[in-house]
């Protein structure tokens, strides 16, 4: 039996919250290398979205009710380029331990998916 890559990976790991106003969520990277989030969210009302991550934020502007939007690894989904603003790669990313996000919305559910590198050694 033999391997082709020197790394397997964590399941993949969904955190779900629901925004109003303000929240704070804890995002464990166990892995040996920094990972990419996979962002989905939808609005319940209308109004912006911002995600914070280690003093990186992105802003989906003028999301109206019921619309809903994916960023990952750098391409967005269901809404326009120009609907996000910030640094899309540095605040979706985790680093290696424990990651506070902050998520401040008006009214809106908010999916973070990630999947961590682990080593075999």
């Amino acid at each position: 039996f033999e391997l082709l890559s020197d790394c397997c990976y964590s399941p993949i790991m969904l955190t779900s919250i629901r925004v109003t106003e303000e929240k704070t969520v804890e995002l464990m990277n166990d892995g040996i290398r920094e990972t990419d989030i996979d962002l989905t969210v939808q609005a319940i009302e209308d109004g912006d979205i911002t995600i914070t991550n280690n003093g990186k934020s992105i802003t989906i502007k003028g999301l109206k009710a019921n619309e809903r939007a994916r960023v990952y690894d750098g391409n967005i989904e269901g809404i326009s380029y120009y609907d996000v603003e910030g640094d899309i790669y540095s605040c979706l990313r985790l680093r290696v331990g424990r990651n506070r996000l902050t998520v401040t919305a008006t009214n809106a559910n908010v999916l973070f998916k990630y999947q961590s590198e682990l080593g075999l050694s």
